[in-house]
Order: C-alpha cells, then sequence, then structure tokens
C-alpha cells in the first residue's frame, strides 16, 4: 500500500478502496517499474565494465555484451510472426513426411 501511497500520491481511503484486481494490476504495474529501473541502472553499470573488457580483448559490440549479462533482452517475435513460423515448420514437416513415405513405397515395389 505504501509503494502505491509512494508512486501516486494516494491516500490509504484512496488505496482501500480500490477494487482488489484493480489493486493486483497496479501492484505489478509498480514491481515491473522498479524492475525496469534496476536493468537500466545495471546496463548503465555495464558500459563501464564492456569498456574494461574490450581492453582485455573483449571483441563484441555493447549491445551483445549486455544481452550476455541478461540485461537487454533479445527481439521476442508477435505472436503473429510466432504462428507464420509455425505453419512453415508444419509444412515442411509434411513434405519431409510425404516424401518419406513416397520413399518407402519405391523400396517396397
Amino acid at each position: 500500500m505504501d509503494q502505491i501511497q509512494k508512486r501516486y500520491g494516494w491516500t490509504d481511503e484512496v488505496v482501500s478502496k480500490l477494487p482488489f484486481t484493480r489493486f493486483l494490476e497496479i501492484c505489478e504495474t509498480i514491481v515491473k517499474a522498479r524492475q525496469d529501473e534496476a536493468r537500466e541502472q545495471m546496463a548503465l553499470a555495464a558500459f563501464l565494465g564492456w569498456q574494461m573488457a574490450q581492453l582485455w580483448g573483449y571483441k563484441y559490440s555493447y549491445a551483445k555484451y549486455l544481452q550476455e549479462l541478461g540485461l537487454l533482452e533479445k527481439d521476442v517475435p508477435s505472436p503473429i510472426e510466432r504462428q507464420l513460423k509455425k505453419n512453415q515448420a508444419l509444412a515442411r514437416a509434411a513434405k519431409i513426411v510425404e516424401m518419406d513415405k513416397r520413399r518407402k513405397a519405391k523400396v517396397v515395389s
């Protein structure tokens, strides 16, 4: 409750009147914001580490360094892109199965 009051400037009365689901949403938002802030601070501190690592032979970009530390999220495909890739993989698998069936049919005959 204190975090909600601190972040939004609300009183006890306002916070206590929130529906429970809204209260949970706000708490989740606050936790995510804190995580993002912490990740940003670590990324800024990692810049110095990256510069020093280059002195010792590290040859990759700052972005790659952050990825290796887990501080930079990799590009996550959208649900549409995932579905498209899934459909392509299934179509490819179906072709392979069909080719294998034809090959087996030729061997038997």
